[in-house]
């Protein structure tokens, strides 16, 4: 087993019932530049044979390690992931996305040169279906960015959050800064991503830009959490809810309202 000094990236992923999206994801997890990492997958109550195909890889693989937890949702399931993340950075991937080949490698060297918290790349969307590739609401608005190697909330206070949509898988954070700040997701169905990420870029000394697509986003997949969306409206009520308590609560809420 790899030291935890030697571990650069803790690829967190949460997994319910997708089996048939392991193989490929592990292929593009081993077609990495990057090598030094570990790939956490958290079973959240999976009922066909998840576990059992990451099981099958995990003794194949040492950088693999499955938790199996009882079903809950991807939030809980990314929280327990970076409880047990060693590595110098945290990517929360979604099992059922594509990856450059030099995503992570290209993500780290940004946060090396930049020393950022948080590394954001461009992306792009591909139908479920037919494979065509989309472009989507919510992704890199590089119009609203300061221009510089790397800024924080304090330099485009009146659209901090709408840089991006509040998801987490175009990111890669240090660990260390989750951790500092006591970053989580919330324990809900969905939006549980939107108040992380959110949080985090109120709470960020530096966030640097890869201006690159490295990251392939599956839409119009109906068995995922964003496919079942629009039953749980009432969730994003809730994180919106939440979100405004919390940066109340870090003294945060007064600079970024108008984004908010």
């Amino acid at each position: 087993m790899d030291s935890d000094n030697n571990i650069l990236v803790s690829i967190i992923v949460p997994v319910y019932n997708s089996e048939k999206y392991i193989s490929e994801f592990l292929g593009f997890v081993e077609n990495q530049s990057c090598r030094n990492i570990e790939i956490i997958f958290v079973n959240d109550g999976s009922t066909d044979e998840s576990a059992e195909e990451i099981e099958k890889y995990r003794k194949i693989d040492h950088r693999i390690t499955l938790i199996n937890t009882e079903h809950r949702n991807a939030g809980r399931a990314r929280n327990i992931g970076i409880k047990h993340a060693r590595g110098k950075y945290a990517a929360f991937w979604d099992i059922d996305d594509g990856y450059n080949c030099r995503c992570l490698e290209r993500m780290v060297e940004q946060a090396e040169c930049t020393n950022a918290d948080i590394v954001i790349c461009q992306s792009e969307g591909f139908d479920n279906t037919t494979g065509v590739r989309l472009l989507m609401g919510g992704h890199l608005n590089k119009a609203l960015l300061p221009g510089r190697a790397s800024f924080n909330g304090n330099d485009i206070p009146l659209h901090i959050f709408q840089i991006t949509a509040g998801w987490p898988w175009d990111k890669l954070f240090r660990l260390s800064f989750i951790k500092e700040n006591k970053l989580e997701y919330l324990d809900t169905r969905v939006v549980q991503d939107a108040f992380f990420t959110y949080t985090s870029y109120a709470t960020a000394d530096r966030i640097s830009i890869v201006p690159e697509t490295l990251v392939y986003h599956r839409m119009y997949n109906s068995s995922s959490s964003e496919g079942t969306r629009a039953k749980k409206y009432n969730d994003v009520f809730v994180m919106l809810t939440l979100l405004k308590s919390e940066l109340e609560r870090r003294g945060l809420f007064r600079k970024y309202e108008i984004s908010f």
